[in-house]
């Protein structure tokens, strides 16, 4: 180098933009955004800021779901890793006024004694490695979730619950589950104990990925269905045989819990009468948005008397159903001819004192 003159000196690695982020890390950045477990660095926040936007808020934590399930493949305004000058001192005031670039005037020693900080981006918990394209198990402990081995009858639509009597709390999960999908297919994922919103997870063909993620822990009982994974039934078979398992394509099936991280594993429950008929729940109606026809599916532990009603957004009753109903898991169709309205609808299942609601869409 001439040392007459000035240089400017950078660092780039822009690739593998999911590699060291799981579920982990939007734990960690809801929790700062909540003011319940602030970050403790001004790089962390730099991390946490994926968007660029100067502030952490919900939408660092959307795009940060998004490049976990798969939905995309890159982040949309920041680089996978950014490097910034070390001599440059950051506080959390000023987190956002750091320099990529180093400033080097005449030169009389060696440059290479300049140093940057590596910030992946997304990544909070520190666990980024650039020597690796996919990430792989990494636990000793493991989490085991179950479900009930049940038959199966073709052209059904069959709700199976996911339990685990592992854990005591939850922070969040994430996992990735194959399936045959010439004996099953999705159709939705249902909230149990846990909210699932479909922003939660992504399905291809034969597979699930799934990311969910608490506000504040969430205490967990071991006869509480965490939540339901829909499947529309193709040929008459065992749940058992339908290759329902913890998929080993590189993504990380964790579960973050107050005792600490665990890996994830699936197999169905030893006892025949370990999940009985379960608890009351109210499900989703499939299809949803529906013309025509749709069928709402509901779940009593025992044989009971249960009506369903159906509300317009002012709240007037449109139609209630009395059902005989039987211990497990029944439905009803619901017809648009008989309802006499479309747009937004409420339906109310009541039974024995439990009730529920949920929301369908009538379109004509």
């Amino acid at each position: 180098l001439d040392i007459n003159s000035s240089y400017q000196m950078a660092a780039s690695y822009d690739a593998d933009p999911a590699q060291g982020i799981t579920t982990k890390d939007i734990v960690k950045i809801q929790r700062h955004i909540l003011g319940l477990e602030l970050l403790d660095s001004p790089y962390k926040l730099i991390a946490a800021d994926v968007n660029r936007s100067g502030s952490i808020t919900a939408r660092d934590v959307s795009e940060l779901r998004k490049l976990i399930l798969g939905v995309q493949s890159e982040f949309d305004n920041n680089r996978s890793w950014n490097f910034i000058d070390a001599e440059i001192p950051l506080s959390f005031d000023n987190y956002m006024n750091y320099a990529t670039d180093v400033n080097i005037s005449h030169p009389n020693g060696d440059p290479m004694d300049r140093d940057f900080v590596a910030v992946k981006t997304g990544d909070v918990t520190g666990e980024a490695n650039t020597g690796f394209s996919f990430q792989t198990s990494r636990h000793r402990n493991r989490v085991t979730l179950q479900s009930q081995d049940v038959r199966l009858n073709a052209g059904e639509i069959y709700w199976m619950p996911i339990r685990t009597s592992e854990i005591t709390a939850l922070y969040g999960l994430q996992f990735s589950m194959s399936y045959d999908p010439q004996r099953i297919e999705f159709v939705s994922m249902q909230e149990g104990l846990i909210a699932v919103r479909s922003e939660n997870y992504l399905v291809q063909p034969g597979m699930i990925r799934f990311s969910w993620n608490a506000d504040r822990l969430l205490p967990v009982d071991a006869d509480a269905d965490l939540f339901y994974v829909g499947f529309k039934i193709r040929h008459n078979s065992m749940l058992s045989e339908c290759e329902l398992d913890i998929a080993t394509d590189g993504f990380i099936s964790e579960v973050y819990t107050p005792d600490g991280d665990a890996g994830v594993d699936f197999r169905f429950s030893d006892e025949a009468n370990a999940f009985g008929d379960g608890a009351y729940a109210l499900f989703q109606n499939v299809p949803n948005p529906f013309a025509g026809e749709s069928r709402v599916y509901f779940r009593v532990p025992n044989d009971a008397q249960v009506s369903l009603s159906l509300y317009n957004i002012a709240g007037a009753t449109i139609r209630t159903y009395s059902v005989d109903a039987k211990a497990g898991m029944n439905s009803i169709v619901i017809k648009s001819e008989d309802i006499g309205e479309s747009g937004i609808l409420y339906y109310r299942l009541d039974a024995n004192g439990f009730n529920a609601t949920r929301k369908m869409i009538v379109i004509k």
